[in-house]
């Protein structure tokens, strides 16, 4: 990737499965808390998010992908001041999220 491997890639099938808002929010969030992020690059997601979007019924799908090294240690073990920092990252992720959706009139809204 230029400029070396990002630490989280949001994927949104190159715009097919959320709209350019969300996951500029969302893009903003990890660069918020100093993280190098993509779009769609290396991972631009897959068939779960292309199953679980609907963009005609207007429901969104986003596929996050976390740098390991975020989280664990060099022998592949939990590294605590990273696994709570993560836990930020996605409790940011989720916030701005439902910010969005709030944000949005006679928006569907699901839960897996």
């Amino acid at each position: 990737q230029p400029g070396g491997v990002p630490q989280l890639v949001l994927g949104d099938r190159h715009g097919l499965t959320a709209s350019s808002q969300l996951v500029d929010r969302l893009m903003a969030v990890g660069e918020g808390m100093g993280l190098s992020v993509a779009r769609n690059a290396p991972y631009a997601g897959a068939h779960t998010i292309q199953w679980h979007a609907s963009r005609t019924r207007r429901i969104e799908a986003v596929q996050v992908e976390i740098d390991r090294s975020l989280y664990l240690d060099a022998a592949m073990e939990p590294a605590s001041d990273g696994v709570r920092a993560m836990t930020l990252l996605v409790e940011r992720i989720a916030s701005a999220s439902d910010d969005y959706v709030q944000s949005l009139a006679d928006y569907a809204q699901a839960a897996e």
